[in-house]
C-alpha cells in the first residue's frame, strides 16, 4: 500500500466515523423532540389548564414544562375549590367517555404521561384556589 492509498484510507474511515456520529445526534435529539412532544401532548389531554386561571409558579427538570420530566405547576382562580374540581370532574368524564372506568373520576388513565392535581384554598386569605399540577413523563 502506497502513502497516497494509506492517506486515502485513513481520510475515509475518518469521514465515516464522522457521518456515524452525525447520524447518532440527529437520531438522537429527533427521539428526544419526539417523545417530549409525546409528553406535552399527553399531559395536556390528560390534565388541561383551568380556564383563565393565573400561573403562581412553575418547576421543571427538563427543556420546557408539561413535557419530558417531572413538572409542577401551580395556578390561581377566583373560583372556589367545589367549582373547580368538577370543571375537571366533568372534563374527565367527558374525554372517558364510553371506556371502562368512565364514572370513576379517580382512576388514573393516562398514556405516556403520569398527572395528578390538587385543589387547596387560596393562601394569605385571598378568595379562590390554587390548583397544583403534577405532571412526570419518560423519567426512567
Amino acid at each position: 500500500m502506497t502513502v497516497d492509498e494509506k492517506s486515502a484510507s485513513l481520510r475515509r474511515t475518518i469521514i465515516g466515523t464522522l457521518a456515524i456520529m452525525v447520524a447518532i445526534m440527529i437520531c438522537t435529539v429527533t427521539l428526544v423532540t419526539a417523545v417530549d412532544t409525546a409528553c406535552y401532548n399527553d399531559i395536556n389531554h390528560w390534565m388541561p389548564l383551568y380556564p383563565d386561571s393565573e400561573v403562581v409558579e412553575v418547576k421543571y427538570d427538563f427543556f420546557r414544562p408539561r413535557g419530558m420530566g417531572n413538572t409542577l405547576m401551580i395556578f390561581y382562580t377566583p373560583d372556589d375549590e367545589t367549582t373547580v374540581r368538577r370543571w375537571y370532574i366533568n372534563y374527565r368524564r367527558s374525554i372517558t367517555q364510553n371506556q371502562q372506568y368512565a364514572d370513576n373520576s379517580n382512576y388514573r388513565a393516562s398514556g405516556l404521561a403520569s398527572t395528578a392535581y390538587r385543589i387547596a384554598p387560596a393562601e394569605n386569605n385571598q378568595r379562590g384556589s390554587l390548583i397544583y399540577h403534577v405532571s412526570d413523563c419518560a423519567n426512567q
